[in-house]
Parts: C-alpha cells; sequence; structure tokens
C-alpha cells in the first residue's frame, strides 16, 4: 500500500499510510485530544495493527489542533455513569491491561515510531509520546506530567518512560511538581536531555507533509531508521 486512509472506527482519530509512514492522529481537537473510552481503544488497535502491518515501514503519531494530547478526559470519566464493583486486585489488573495495551505496546513495536507535537502533550499524552522512538515539538509545544495536580499518581509507565528518558532525578522533579516544560530552541537541551537521559526533541515546521519530510525522509531513510533502531534496541534494549 503506497498511501491511503485507514478505517479506525471512529472519527475521534485517524489514520493514513504515506509512503509506507502510518500517519495516527488524535482527532479531538475540541478537548485537546484527550483520550476517553472511544479514542483509546482505537489507538490501540491501530498501533497493533500497523506495527504488524508489512506495507507501514514507521509509525507517526500526532494530534490534531493545538495540542497533541491533554491526557485522560476528565470530564468524561466524571459523566461515564456508574463505576463497576471491582476489587483492588481486579483494578490494578485492569489498569496494567490498559497500560500494557497502549503504550506497552508502543515500546514494543518493531518499527521506527515518532511523536509529532503540534502543543501541549500532559498526563498519558505525555506518556504516549515517551514511548515513541523520537519526539519532534513545535514551538508552541510543552509538557506536564499533570497528575499532581489532579491528585493522581501516575499511569500509562510514565514513570518508567520519564526517568529512561531523563534520569532519575529529572524525573522525579518533573512527576512530583507537574511543572510545565517549554519546548524553546534554546531551551531544549536544558529542559529535557539532562545528563544520564535524552528527550530527543527537536522544534520545526509541523506543516504535516514536510514533517514527514523532516522526521523520516522517505522509504529509503525508514529502511536505514528501522536498521539503526534495531541495533540500539539489540545494545539498551
Amino acid at each position: 500500500m503506497a498511501t491511503g486512509s485507514i478505517d479506525t472506527g471512529t472519527d475521534q482519530l485517524l489514520c493514513e499510510v504515506r509512503e509506507q509512514v502510518a500517519v495516527i492522529t488524535l482527532n479531538r481537537p475540541e478537548s485537546r485530544n484527550a483520550l476517553g473510552n472511544i479514542i483509546t481503544p482505537a489507538l490501540r488497535r491501530m498501533i497493533r495493527e500497523r506495527g504488524e502491518d508489512p506495507d507501514v515501514g514507521a509509525l507517526l503519531i500526532t494530534g490534531a489542533g493545538t495540542a497533541f494530547c491533554a491526557g485522560g478526559d476528565v470530564k468524561g470519566m466524571a459523566n461515564s455513569g456508574p463505576a463497576v464493583e471491582m476489587t483492588l486486585d481486579q483494578k490494578v489488573a485492569r489498569l496494567k491491561e490498559r497500560q500494557r495495551t497502549l503504550t506497552g505496546a508502543l515500546v514494543a513495536v518493531r518499527k521506527p515510531t515518532v511523536a509529532a507535537l503540534p502543543g501541549p502533550a500532559a498526563g498519558a499524552g505525555l506518556a504516549i509520546a515517551l514511548a515513541c522512538d523520537i519526539r519532534i515539538a513545535a514551538t508552541s509545544a510543552f509538557i506536564s506530567t499533570g497528575y499532581a495536580r489532579v491528585g493522581l499518581s501516575g499511569d500509562y509507565g510514565i514513570a518508567w518512560l520519564l526517568t529512561r528518558l531523563v534520569g532519575t532525578a529529572k524525573a522525579r522533579e518533573l512527576l512530583f511538581t507537574a511543572d510545565r516544560v517549554d519546548f524553546y530552541p534554546q531551551h531544549i537541551g536544558a529542559d529535557l536531555d539532562a545528563p544520564g537521559g535524552g528527550g530527543g526533541i527537536r522544534s520545526i515546521d509541523l506543516g504535516s507533509d514536510r514533517l514527514i519530510t523532516v522526521s523520516l525522509g522517505g522509504r529509503d531513510a525508514v529502511l536505514g531508521f528501522r536498521l539503526r533502531r534495531r541495533q540500539i534496541r539489540t545494545v539498551c534494549g
């Protein structure tokens, strides 16, 4: 498949294959692309299916409008109806399964993965970005773990993902404070590429055609990217 749209089952998530790159777009701009009961299962399925698709060489995840993803839809959670009675062990098992099949699956994809941030990434949205191999951010983008502001401990593997990228001290700071980190070009090295880590964030024009050209470089570059990624994973895990 050279190019074409993929049916995701919902207009809250879009997917298009362009020159072997599956561009997956979170499409809830009115809620800053927050995750919910419709978009999240569709995202899980697209990550799994495009990861297994032999016609796809790389995955790029982005958000519609001015945000990447604001995390979980807190308002939607409040209006989701009565909660199903579950034991603590059942709740933990369900949370683990949801994390394993989203950010866990994204980390495990055997193809290059890119998160393109047109704007903010917070909470679980940040975890999705961190689970990708590379993060590309517009100058208007910023991140925040966000959990401390809503009284939650963090989910979708964000503690492990942050620690892996920026080191223990910086990860604790970002999780405990939920501070906003802006991605002005002059601040990228100081804010995220700390000793022991490396966020891999670059500021570029996020026009969609140019984005794919700059980040992946077409079919030959995708192949080279896949080989280098395999080498890195073999050495570092």
